[in-house]
């Protein structure tokens, strides 16, 4: 069975938190499993102040997101019927 999923930009994802988060949803169970238990991992090996560090971080602010910004604004995107069409155009 193929699923087609349309992969897309959306402007209002602020944070990078976002952007993991529309990533995850994507996943099939197994995948999600296993972030699930790679995150618990991470987060019985670190204190509490590590694990809060990267909550500041804005994506907004990095020089990639701008770059990404400026392409969605200039028309410069793609969009893929699936996975499998996207690693198809990138020769993987």
């Amino acid at each position: 069975m193929m699923a087609t999923t349309s992969i897309k930009l959306d402007k209002k994802e602020k944070s990078f938190l976002d952007v993991l988060w529309n990533l995850y949803v994507l996943q099939n169970i197994n995948v999600k499993k296993a972030f699930q238990l790679k995150i618990k991992n991470e987060m019985l090996s670190n204190t509490y102040d590590e694990a809060t560090e990267y909550a500041d971080s804005d994506i907004t602010n990095t020089a990639h997101y701008v770059e990404a910004m400026k392409d969605v604004e200039e028309g410069r995107i793609t969009d893929y019927d699936s996975l499998k069409d996207f690693y198809n155009e990138m020769g993987v």
